[in-house]
Parts: structure tokens; sequence; C-alpha cells
């Protein structure tokens, strides 16, 4: 086992090689539980996603293989639960509680995820937005655990690293275009810059930066970014970056825009907080949690309806983000004036900034994480027979 200051023990079970950021999310999870004196052994699974074996900590790898303890943590979104087998959920022969830690972006959980939460004896969750859409479909457990908003901290690259223009003001945003483009709305975020400033301004005074993963899946999507961005004179990076760079990369800029439709968290705005970076962010969803109108620029909306024309360059996202669905639509108008606000305003820019990284050093740490963890833990564990032998 890890080093425990106890006999309180888990299993944790995912795929934590992946490299997606609900596998970045579990790997920092995890270092939570081992900070925090939960002894952790892994149960690796293998759901079929893109490694990222840079990513992740030895401290992760040197951990045992086992499943001995009377707690499993599931490390499987609900679409990835759904697919694992009964005796990969529940061992023959054994009795476990069965933890699962699951993100969900839109207000209503679809049928066809429902018979998951049956499986399980808890629900973890990062917000309370998404703690009341589980809250909705059972009267299990359903318990909010902060992300873990914690990593890389160097910052030895600057902005000649990345090609990108110095003396003007960084508008950035990042995003992975396999978890539905329309949802990130980072086309929203162009025609917002659009507006908040004018022709001879763009690339010369403000810059808009996007960071894609996993652009080249999507060719006519592709296509369609690189124009739009070119009609603003914008930076769009599509390379591999290693932790350290994508630190960096974040140090190096000056305002971070999110105008999502919907977030199961919202990792890439907290990341930025962390380093002191201002945020304007669509005001809905998870990422209200943490971008309160006291350390961030809150956009307004209205709720829309999912059209099928939402995943022209993702057909397979219809499956999952229904037609008929609601999310949110971003007011651009607010966010091109919030964009010019914090251009004329670098002050401001530095008090929000300081603000945000306040909040997610003293909130969203390992520490913050791992207390509330152990807390429920020992209140499970008081509940719970001794494993079996």
């Amino acid at each position: 086992m890890s080093d425990g200051r106890d006999d309180l023990r888990v299993n944790v079970v995912g795929d934590f090689e992946s490299s997606t950021g609900l596998a970045e999310a579990a790997r920092r999870q995890v270092l939570s539980l081992i900070e925090s004196g939960v002894g952790v052994q892994v149960v690796p699974v293998d759901l079929d996603a893109p490694k990222a074996h840079n990513r992740i900590s030895p401290v992760i790898s040197a951990l045992p293989r086992g499943r001995d303890a009377a707690i499993d943590i599931h490390y499987e979104n609900t679409n990835e639960f759904s697919r694992l087998a009964d005796d990969v959920v529940r061992p023959p022969g054994r009795t476990t509680y069965a933890i699962a830690s699951w993100y969900w972006e839109l207000p209503e959980l679809p049928w066809d995820f429902r018979p998951s939460v049956e499986r399980v004896d808890e629900i973890w969750v990062a917000s309370e937005y998404v703690q009341h859409i589980f809250a909705r479909v059972t009267d299990k457990p359903v318990t909010v655990i902060p992300a873990v908003v914690e990593g890389e901290t160097s910052t030895s690259y600057g902005r000649r690293h990345f090609d990108l223009p110095e003396g003007q003001v960084l508008y950035f945003y990042n995003f992975d275009a396999s978890s539905s483009y329309a949802r990130k709305n980072p086309m929203g975020l162009i025609r917002a810059f659009e507006r908040a400033f004018a022709p001879h301004e763009r690339g010369r005074e403000a810059t808009l930066v996007l960071k894609a993963m996993r652009l080249e899946w999507f060719p006519e999507l592709e296509k369609s970014l690189r124009r739009a961005m070119q009609g603003v004179n914008g930076v769009l990076l599509t390379e591999d970056l290693s932790p350290a760079e994508m630190t960096s990369l974040l140090a190096t800029i000056d305002v971070y825009v999110s105008l999502h439709r919907s977030e199961g968290f919202g990792l890439g705005m907290a990341e930025a907080m962390r380093l002191g970076k201002p945020v304007i962010a669509t005001a809905y969803s998870a990422n209200v949690d943490f971008a309160t109108a006291a350390n961030s620029l809150q956009v307004g909306f209205r709720l829309v309806p999912i059209t099928d024309n939402d995943h022209r360059f993702h057909p397979a996202m219809t499956g999952l983000y229904r037609a008929g669905q609601i999310w949110a639509d971003p007011d651009l108008e607010q966010a091109a004036r919030w964009m010019r606000h914090l251009h004329d305003r670098p002050r401001e820019r530095q008090r929000v900034g300081d603000a945000a990284r306040h909040t997610i050093l003293s909130e969203f740490g390992r520490g913050a994480a791992g207390a509330r963890m152990r807390t429920r833990l020992d209140q499970i564990t008081a509940g719970l027979a001794p494993a079996p032998l």
C-alpha cells in the first residue's frame, strides 16, 4: 500500500494514463488522497482513450496494483462507466462501497446514463451545479469534492517560445475539439473579439490566441476555425505541449476568456486564475462555483435548446448532447465590452487576477480536496463492515 498514516485505504479504478482533462483531474485527486494520509491501490482500466504517459506522476506510477480495500473510487465518467462489465464494477465475492467521480455539463442527465447511477453507492462531483443534476435522479449521497487546481509551476517559456507578440494584450482560450466544439464555443469568442477591437487594433494592440487539442481529427472544423482566426489576425496553436509549456503559455497571456455554453467544472479557467489571470466567462454551469462576480468578469446568457446543427463538425456528439437539451448562449456584446474594459485598464486586470488567484489557492488546492475526501471517507468507513479476507 501507499504510505497512509493509518488504516484508511481505497482502491482507485480508472485509466490514469489517458490524456483527457478528466484523467488529469483524476490524477490530481489521487495525489490529494495520498497527501491526506489515505492508502491507495490502483485498479487500471483501459478506456481506449489517447494516452499521455509523460503526464502521469511517478508517485501514481509507483502505487501498488490491487483491490483489497473496502472502498472503490471510480474515475470513469458517466458515459465511460456504462461500458464497464459488472464484474469490474462489483468483483465477484467482494462487498465494496462503490463511489463514482463524475462530471456532466447539461442540466438533465440522459436516460441512458441513469442505469449507471444504480450501479454505485455514492457519487462525487466537483460543483454544486453538477450535484443538483445528479440529486434530481437519485437519493444516494451526491458529495461535492472540490477539483484540484494545481500542477506544473514552471514558467520558463516566454512569448517568444510560442511565437506570440510582445507588447500586446493577449486574450486566450484553450479547448479540446473532441469535447464538443459547440459546447466550448470558440467561434463565439472570435465574434466577441471582433466586436471588441477595430480592424487596425487586432494583432497590433490586442491579439486573440486559441490553443486547440485534437483539432486535426476534424478537418472541416479546422478549416473553418483557421479562416475565422485569420479574419481577426489571431494566433491558433495546435501543437502538443508539455505540462511546463502549457503552464508557461498561461503565464504569458493577459486575459482568459471562456464563452462556453456549459461546463462540468472548467479547469482551463481555474488554472488561469491560479496564475493570477483575470477571467471573462459565461456565468453559467459549474464554473460559477469558483469564478464569481468578486473574482472574475461574468457574461450574461440566455438558455437555448441544442440543435443538430450544433454538431455539424462532430456528428458523434449528437448522441451525447442531444437536440432539445438546454445550454447557455452567452451575450457576445457584453463579452466584447468586458474585453475592451480590461484592455484599457491594466490595474483592473491586476486586481481581478489577484482576487482570482486567492480563491483558487485557498479553496482548490490539494489540501482542500484531500481534507474533504478524508472526512467523507472516514464517515463512510465508520458504517462499513471490515473488508472480506
